[in-house]
């Protein structure tokens, strides 16, 4: 009877750890950028966010670890125990393993291009920008007129609205070229209904600036039929956009 017992508890040992690493290798296996694919720019950015309360980090790194963290050191989520993630070209998602290799959490990518990536993550959406990468600046000298004090502390996406109907406007990277439209990633963004909008034109001539600051409707904004310009958006948490700033500058040398 001890010999059978032993031969069953060692078998269930076997099982027990081939299931364990089996789960564990998991997120490795399924893991994969395909060649081309616009989101493969996600791993090893510097991607963070800053929402008025703390400025946070999110890393999808080249070895399939994930981090999330706030500058104040404190976790996001419950990211302190995750270990890895995978990718879903056809999904636009992440999914989050914990570290017993269970799937704990997926995010919706609703945005993603090389300078900033909308992710719908732990009951919430961010807007996170990278570091690394070139992104358009508003004017220092206008930026307080134009999003309020506060709102040097919030992150904004700037980008290029390709249409705007039926409460959802279809956003593509903010240096969106007509002429190779095949090559940008389109992106289906609701919209809030409580958004508003400001039109800001700068025009600098010989180094003196001209501003123009205009609220405008969501009747004029479709009306005007704003389509191909560019602006910065936010979000709220439910992933909808509240607020667009289209913004232009002109600098002319006479």
């Amino acid at each position: 009877m001890k010999k059978i017992l032993a031969i069953l508890l060692s078998t269930s040992i076997i099982l027990t750890a081939c299931g364990k690493e089996k789960v564990q290798n998991r997120y490795e296996e399924t893991t994969t950028f395909p060649k081309g694919d616009k989101c493969e720019f996600l791993i090893d950015a510097d991607w963070e966010c800053n929402d008025a309360q703390c400025v946070n980090v999110i890393r999808f790194n080249k070895d399939k670890s994930f981090s999330n963290w706030c500058y104040c050191g404190s976790p996001v989520g419950d990211s302190d125990i995750i270990i890895g993630y995978s990718y879903n070209e056809a999904e636009k998602s992440v999914t989050l393993y914990d570290d017993e290799g269970e799937e704990y959490e997926k995010g919706k990518i609703l945005f993603c291009d090389k300078q900033y990536l909308i992710i719908d993550i732990w009951n919430d959406t961010f807007i996170y920008e990278n570091l690394k990468a070139k992104r358009p600046e508003v004017l220092s000298s206008v930026y307080e007129d134009v999003f309020g004090v506060a709102g040097e502390d919030e992150t904004k996406a700037f980008v290029t609205i390709l249409t705007y109907e039926n409460d959802k406007m279809v956003v593509t990277d903010y240096n969106y070229d007509g002429d190779t439209d095949d090559l940008f990633e389109k992106w289906e963004l609701p919209v809030s209904d409580d958004v508003t909008f400001k039109s800001v034109t700068v025009t600098v001539t010989n180094g003196i600036e001209d501003v123009k600051i205009e609220n405008l409707t969501k009747d004029e904004i479709k009306d005007e039929d704003n389509s191909g310009f560019s602006g910065y958006i936010t979000v709220n948490p439910e992933g909808k956009i509240d607020s667009v700033v289209f913004y232009g500058s002109t600098e002319i040398w006479e």
